[in-house]
């Protein structure tokens, strides 16, 4: 793989899972993967379970942009 999304500590699946299709979601429409995950964390942090940066500040992009 070019690029890797991942997270830097244990996260809830819950919360991984609603992060993950907000960052392909986001994905599709910017064509940017590190504005995307932007945006997927921005999106789960609007949840009110997962307003807590341990639910979402652990991920990272790692690699290349294309």
């Amino acid at each position: 793989a070019r690029t890797v999304v991942g997270s830097q500590r244990r996260v809830s699946d819950a919360a991984t899972a609603e992060l993950m299709v907000a960052f392909y979601r986001a994905y599709i429409q910017e064509g940017q993967k590190a504005i995307a995950l932007q945006s997927a964390m921005q999106s789960v942090r609007k949840n009110p379970d997962y307003v807590h940066p341990r639910y979402w500040a652990a991920f990272v992009v790692v690699g290349a942009e294309t």
